[in-house]
């Protein structure tokens, strides 16, 4: 108890002579970092994220709701794990495409089955080997294993793709999905949206994210990352840093734009809301509820700083869209969406969680956060230490777990109620 009223005295103390100074607002969240780090070290917080993990390897995860149990079933070894891959649910069975083109399906037991199928077609490998070979373009994974997003809807598998073209003779990369007939032996895929806009040149590709998801009216919106391309986001001709509703094959309409890094994407089929996440500069990652013709800001405005493209850090002032949540100090690494049905067993059942990926620490990153929306909030009301990025995640209402592909173990995990 003494060391927090140690705490609470330093933060009355600083809050009391920050008052008499303006500071910019990079100085505040560095300030807010430094706050931070003191009070983790002052609680020994470490010691119990020591204990979190313990109870991990025994096959337990900790949480305000109760203790859940853990289950792993391995994947096989491979060279890049960065993206590691995405899930889908077709029935009992859990259906998992690697970005590099591997697609596999789990039945019931977890016994593994490979499902054929054409994807590397569209893989352009002649380009990587063409630009990267000569070192015109850093060698990246997230170039050479592309799958962004995979779909299962009304008996069709849809993956969006980071596709790569020479058009007049310069690199283009831009968001393309693919669809393809499920089928148990052979998936073939063939273009479900093609667009002709290109980001040429050297693009920023950690800015490749990108997500797909069908409403109940069977509409299909897709999130479409930035690129790096800083001058396409609000440009109205292009598809880059916006949320888009596909109309054809090489047809769309823009929903939404500001947007960074999208990372997750969750439309509520109860609420008939659209929920995403992106990734921000530091300190900066969101969770946005999406509304027609609204402007989330980026580039010019972001809680997050860091950044020589930012600018401001109030939405609203600047006429833009405020994010729903925002974390700071620190970022997490915010990936997918899901919502735990109303009739499930868990205790955060008609809750949503976003999983993340690697933030600042395992204080940020590394979790699942469980969350509400009141009003145009979100509302976190517990985070779930993980112990590994979290790329994708799904709620699998028919067994009422929740499934996640673990990027560092390379891995499918299971969270039941224990």
């Amino acid at each position: 108890m003494l060391k927090k009223y140690i705490y609470i005295i330093i933060l009355f103390s600083l809050s009391v002579f920050s008052a008499f100074l303006i500071f910019d607002y990079s100085f505040k969240v560095n300030v807010h970092k430094l706050l931070i780090t003191s009070y983790d070290k002052l609680i020994s917080k470490e010691k119990k994220y020591e204990i979190y993990q313990d109870k991990i390897d025994q096959g337990y995860l900790s949480s305000k709701f109760g203790e859940l149990k853990l289950t792993k079933i391995k994947l096989s070894e491979k060279d890049f794990n960065v993206p590691l891959g995405y899930i889908e649910l077709v029935k009992n069975n859990i259906v998992f495409f690697r970005t590099d083109g591997d697609l596999i399906i789990l039945d019931k037991d977890f016994n593994k089955k490979k499902i054929k199928n054409n994807i590397t077609n569209y893989f352009n490998k002649d380009l990587d080997e063409k630009y990267y070979e000569n070192k015109e373009y850093p060698f990246d994974p997230f170039v050479i294993n592309p799958i962004r997003d995979i779909l299962y809807h009304e008996g069709f598998l849809y993956v969006v793709l980071l596709s790569k073209e020479i058009i007049d003779q310069r690199l283009g990369y831009t968001t393309i999905v693919l669809k393809g007939k499920f089928n148990l032996n052979n998936i073939d895929f063939e273009y479900f949206f093609k667009p002709d806009h290109f980001a040429f040149g050297e693009i920023d590709t950690w800015h490749t994210g990108g997500r797909l998801v069908a409403d109940d009216k069977n509409k299909f919106f897709l999130a479409v990352p930035d690129y790096g391309k800083i001058n396409l986001i609000n440009n109205k001709k292009s598809i880059f840093g916006k949320v888009i509703k596909i109309k054809s094959i090489n047809d769309y309409e823009i929903i939404s734009q500001g947007h960074r890094n999208p990372q997750g994407l969750y439309f509520d089929m109860d609420e008939k809301i659209l929920l995403e996440s992106e990734h921000g500069p530091a300190s900066g990652d969101e969770v946005n509820i999406i509304k027609k013709d609204k402007n989330y800001g980026w580039p010019s405005t972001s809680i997050g700083i860091h950044d020589d493209y930012v600018k401001f850090h109030n939405h609203s002032k600047k006429g833009f869209e405020e994010p729903a949540y925002a974390w700071t100090p620190h970022s997490s690494g915010a990936s997918q969406i899901t919502k735990v049905n109303h009739s499930s067993k868990f205790k955060f059942k008609d809750h949503y969680i976003v999983s993340t990926l690697s933030g600042k620490n395992y204080y940020y990153g590394n979790h699942l956060y469980i969350f509400k929306i009141e009003g145009n909030k979100v509302k976190m009301k517990d985070k779930i230490y993980i112990a590994d990025r979290v790329r994708d995640i799904h709620y699998d209402k028919n067994n009422d777990r929740i499934i996640l592909s673990l990027e560092n173990e390379e891995s499918i995990a299971i969270i039941e109620v224990n």
